[in-house]
């Protein structure tokens, strides 16, 4: 285990940790795996490995030293046998710990040969290979009784010895003994033409969040089609050995080249027994054979391995459509990609295919895919025309560092180098994130392994190689030990040209009114050569002077931001490469709102963007301002009214700064409340004061109160008009009149006084009025003027009416 990125000065820390694995005779890795899903006794990170061996005494776990009860402890017998081990490592450094916590034999009363390994989310192991073992589903392995397939179709007949069959099985290796192995197949024919090839390939599972997985096998076989004794083959695009994509009647009367296989079993409870979901050839008219195999989160299945064949079928056009990279080629062995997708109709199709080689021999080792579908290949390579890109690392055959003039060429080699490719898979033709390269020197150099980093993106290539001059960079072991085959592990990132640029329309809006949002948006653009990964944007806005809360979001493309006090960091997993530039694959919107009032003249936001977890891929940092404006309102004092007239109120808002564009509207109170005949109008309703001022007129019609009247009699004037009369007839009583009209003006008198004495009880007022029916009321009136800018700010003045 080795650490490409130790702390400075700290040495040959790079090595974590390393360890023997074997026993007395010859041991072979297959596979390597690693899962941070251990048991419950477990810390740290468990270690898988998986492959063949010859040693009786291969180590396996036991009890006594802290592991679990294995499948099985010892071969059935002498000879080569598979073996899966679960190493857990809890530190990694002078005194860490490590624990064989669980390792088995897989073996059978044949050869069993294990050639490929792989890990599901649970942290199950799955293995494949191929084995001549004919052993009954009871002994556990090579099938046992949940297997499609528990016995071999070929066990022959004696004297003559049993066919190779391939296998699969799924190890638990955290329960113990037997019980460990919870699935197991056999996967073969009888029927072949010619000398047999039966050559086992690689395995993979359906990735997290998946915890059901099914299971893929790749391998090499001329095993023939058919009903009885016939390699198994369901929902096939490629029925038919050596016939490409004919999933129909076959035609040849004699095939006999091996082609490559795929199948994809569900090897969980629910597919105990039941035939695969799929199963198909993969190739030509030539020898073709799957070596490796990946498959992505949509059940997409990646294959690579060799071909001879020149008639391929696929839909579109991959990065190289050609063998041996010329027309009609031939004579030449190529590397290939080829992915099957999920079902159509009654078969699961060929949906991309690619060569990727030259004129020499060129096979594809061991392949992965990432979330954007684009593949990692190693292998190797002698063709001294292989397809390398404009963006490789190595341009030349042997000759690591040599980068020849232009118009020239590479220097001439017999080499055999390994070779990594980066090749997208869901568009047709080259990529502009494409890049394929040879890495090695001028001997032997072989990619057996690939493997890439899930949030940087870097590839990271294992293999084995005899040159002295092999490129390194910061290394572990800086020299080839000798002249003996040395294993090599190179970390390749990923080279992305980064851009950032504020959008057209940002900031927006522009000038920002105070209290309103305002949005900065930064587009960022990657001009490749390579798709860049964990890319990160940071920003910074200011600390004071805004209000409410900022935001930032990914607009363009997919990501997740966050704001920690004065700074964001957003996150997009990938950046693929855009063209022509300058150009933008990913767009970040910051939000900031200035506080009201303002208290500092402008925004400023800045950005940049890092990627590839590499500080030399930086973009930035570019700033973005935004001037911040703001208003004022003057009002102007109305002239007294008399109830019933209009009052009019000059109001005006004033732009500050260099202009305010927003609209802004007025309102309204007084206090205490007035009695108006019609609700208090401005004109006009809104006001945008631009560059200086705007305005507006406020109109407040009052209301009359009602005038007051008098009787036309009224009591106290009647009752006085009483007096004069009794008056004069009590001076007549005494002049010139007889004792009768005394006698008669005497009565007139009494009852003059007996009127006023009843008049008398209405003498309490002295008039009367109609009360007031709802007028304006006299008085001064405070009147508030307010203007809202919608979300943004707002601003008050005051006038005092005065209504007589």
């Amino acid at each position: 285990m080795i650490n490409p990125n130790p702390p400075a000065g700290s040495g040959n820390s790079q090595l974590l940790y390393a360890t023997y694995l074997g026993g007395s005779g010859t041991d072979s890795p297959a596979g390597i795996a690693v899962s941070t899903n251990v048991d419950s006794l477990m810390t740290g990170i468990d270690i898988y490995v998986a492959g063949t061996t010859s040693s009786s005494n291969f180590p396996v776990s036991s009890t006594a030293s802290g592991g679990l009860v294995p499948f099985q402890s010892t071969p059935e017998e002498a000879g080569t046998h598979g073996f899966v081990t679960r190493l857990n490592v809890s530190a990694f450094d002078a005194v860490g710990v490590s624990t064989l916590r669980y390792s088995t034999y897989l073996s059978g009363n044949g050869s069993d040969n294990v050639t490929g390994l792989a890990i599901d989310v649970n942290g199950d192991a799955y293995v494949t290979g191929v084995t001549t073992s004919t052993d009954a589903p009871a002994h556990g392995f090579p099938a046992n009784d949940n297997g499609f397939q528990t016995q071999s179709n070929s066990p022959g007949i004696p004297p003559n010895p049993p066919n190779p069959q391939f296998f699969a099985s799924v190890i638990n290796t955290k329960p113990i003994g037997s019980v460990s192995m919870t699935y197991s197949t056999y996967f073969g024919g009888a029927n072949f033409n010619g000398p047999l090839t039966v050559v086992g390939g690689g395995i993979a599972v359906d990735p997290p969040p998946n915890s059901a997985p099914n299971m893929y096998i790749t391998g090499e076989t001329n095993y023939l089609p058919g009903t009885s004794g016939g390699f198994p083959l369901f929902n096939a695009q490629q029925s038919c050995l050596d016939e490409a994509s004919n999933h129909g009647n076959c035609t040849l009367p004699n095939p006999k080249n091996a082609n490559g296989f795929v199948a994809k079993i569900n090897p969980n409870p629910d597919g105990y027994g039941a035939n695969p979901l799929y199963s198909t050839y993969i190739g030509g008219t030539g020898v073709d054979a799957g070596i490796a195999i990946a498959v992505d989160s949509t059940g997409n299945a990646y294959i690579t391995g060799s071909t001879q064949s020149s008639d391929w079928q696929s839909v579109g056009s991959g990065f190289q459509t050609e063998l041996c990279n010329k027309p009609n080629g031939s004579g030449c062995t190529n590397a290939f990609i080829a992915k099957i997708g999920n079902q159509t109709g009654s078969y699961y199709p060929l949906t991309y295919f690619s060569y990727l080689g030259g004129t020499g021999v060129d096979v594809g080792n061991a392949i992965q895919v990432d979330s954007a579908q684009a593949v990692r290949v190693v292998g190797k390579t002698d063709s001294p025309d292989f397809p390398v890109t404009s963006n490789t690392l190595q341009p030349c055959l042997g000759n690591p560092g040599f980068i020849p003039p232009p118009g020239s060429s590479c220097p001439s080699s017999t080499a055999t180098n390994a070779f990594v490719a980066l090749i997208g898979t869901s568009l047709a033709g080259k990529g502009a994130g494409d890049y394929v390269t040879y890495l090695g020197g001028s001997g032997p150099d072989e990619g057996t392994g690939v493997a890439i980093d899930p949030v940087f993106g870097a590839t990271y290539v294992a293999g084995t190689t005899q040159s002295p001059n092999f490129p390194t960079q910061n290394p572990y072991q800086a020299t080839l030990n000798g002249s003996v085959k040395a294993a090599f592990v190179s970390m390749i990132g990923a080279s992305s040209k980064l851009t950032i640029a504020p959008s057209a329309t940002s900031p927006a809006p522009n000038p920002v009114p105070a209290g309103t949002q305002a949005a900065f948006t930064f587009e960022i653009g990657n001009n490749g050569p390579d798709t860049a990964s964990e890319v990160i944007f940071t920003g910074s806005v200011p600390s004071t002077g805004i209000t409410g809360t900022t935001t930032a979001k990914v607009t363009t493309g997919t990501g997740t931001c966050s704001v920690q006090g004065a700074t964001v960091t957003c996150i997009l997993p990938t950046l693929t490469v855009c063209a022509p530039a300058p150009c933008s694959s990913a767009a970040v919107e910051v939000d900031v709102t200035p506080a009201i009032p303002a208290t500092i003249p402008s925004i400023t936001v800045t950005g940049q963007v890092t990627a590839n977890n590499n500080n030399s891929f930086v973009a930035g940092p570019i700033s973005q301002t935004d001037p911040i404006v703001d208003f004022t309102v003057t009002v102007s004092q109305p002239t007294p009214i008399r109830a019933g007239d209009t009052a009019t109120i000059q109001v005006a808002f004033c732009a500050t700064g260099s202009g305010y564009n927003a609209p802004i509207t007025p309102s309204e109170t007084t206090s205490p409340s007035i009695v108006t005949a019609s609700t208090p109008t401005f004109v006009p309703t809104t006001v945008t004061p631009g560059s200086s001022c705007g305005t507006t007129t406020l109109r407040i019609v009052t209301v009359a109160r009602p005038v007051t009247t008098s009787g036309v009699f009224r009591r106290g004037s009647f009752y006085a008009a009483w007096l004069p009369i009794a008056g004069l007839s009590l001076v007549s009583l005494g002049i010139g009149v007889g004792r009768k009209r005394r006698r008669w003006l005497a009565g007139v008198v009494l009852g003059v006084i007996a009127g006023a004495i009843l008049l008398q009880s209405g003498c309490g007022s002295s008039g009367s009025s109609i009360a007031p029916g709802g007028g304006t009321i006299a008085g001064t009136y405070i009147i508030t003027i307010s203007g809202s800018a919608g979300t943004g700010a707002s601003h008050s003045g005051t006038a005092y009416l005065y209504v007589s």
